[in-house]
């Protein structure tokens, strides 16, 4: 299973067509290697779409994509998400001691989908 996933069209860390033979495994490797299982949240911003990926997929460490800020492009992975879409908007979290807040907000400044972490 890849680590750093994504239901975006250039996928999970590792099938990245056009890296796959270059730097995708090694991406895919470093990854579980040295965050998964190791840091609560990692944010990433390599699909053009919003995604708050399932932390069962990165040994308990919640996925967050954040790159639908300009453009979009389809969802057609299927890994579990509390929330995916691809229309235009952007992440936002506030950091308040041991509590995370994560929100996503749309284009219009809708509240989209938030989740609470505390740790």
């Amino acid at each position: 299973m890849s680590s750093t996933v994504s239901n975006g069209d250039h996928g999970n860390a590792g099938s990245y067509a056009y890296l796959e033979t270059e730097l995708g495994g090694d991406i895919k490797q470093f990854v579980e290697s040295n965050l998964c299982g190791q840091v609560d949240v990692l944010f990433t911003g390599h699909d053009h779409d919003r995604e708050w990926m399932d932390e069962s997929l990165c040994k308990g460490t919640d996925v967050v994509v954040s790159g639908a800020g300009s453009q979009t492009r389809p969802l057609v992975g299927k890994d579990p998400s509390y929330f995916q879409s691809d229309a235009l908007g952007f992440f936002y979290v506030v950091v308040d001691g041991n509590t995370l807040t994560g929100q996503f907000i749309d284009a219009q400044g809708n509240l989209s989908f938030e989740r609470t972490l505390h740790k």
